[in-house]
């Protein structure tokens, strides 16, 4: 899990580039996973790390408390901020009991006052059938830097090369208000 490579977006229009960046988007690039992620998967109930492996998985976030199963609270370890442009974009830490992070930026409009919660509650499942579906008619699951081979290339071992580490993936803190992917 830690090596995988996702994409992200809150909607499907972000996660299809067609809805405007988001944070600090840069061409719908691939992240690795932050460490609270990849703990919340490796010990999810449903044995989700194939499935997280293979299609991806729906994150699930909320600033109001939930003690119902499946929901793991985050509770914030630094915050920091930096300028972005001309405004100010604050940025925090999080930890887990575990002591696994995920970092989160605020998103919104710039002159909001509202901070970054305490405790972000986070929750993870499967992706529904119909974002699957939806993923694979727009090619979002496809690498493009993936080549199939045949066994006859590999009788002269060609020299390995190590893989460029991806950033890790910043989530966005919780919105105003509720919205659906589709």
């Amino acid at each position: 899990m830690c090596g995988a490579n996702y994409r992200y977006g809150r909607t499907s229009r972000e996660l299809n580039g067609t809805g405007g960046g988001i944070l600090d988007d840069e061409g719908r690039d691939v992240r690795k996973l932050p460490s609270g992620l990849v703990d919340l998967i490796e010990n999810h109930p449903s044995q989700l790390t194939g499935e997280a492996l293979e299609t991806g998985f729906l994150i699930e976030m909320t600033k109001y408390g939930s003690e119902s199963e499946g929901w793991t609270p985050f509770t914030i370890t630094l915050m920091m901020s930096n300028p972005v442009r001309w405004f100010h974009s604050p940025h925090a830490l999080y930890s887990n009991e575990n002591g696994s992070t995920m970092e989160f930026q605020k998103v919104g409009c710039p002159g909001e006052r509202e901070r970054l919660p305490d405790i972000i509650w986070v929750k993870l499942s499967e992706l529904p059938l119909r974002t699957i579906v939806w993923a694979c008619e727009n090619e979002i699951l496809s690498d493009e830097g993936y080549t199939q081979m045949s066994l006859n290339l590999w009788t002269d071992l060609p020299e390995a090369k190590p893989r460029e580490t991806p950033r890790t993936l910043i989530l966005p803190g919780p919105p105003g208000k509720p919205y659906r992917f589709i």
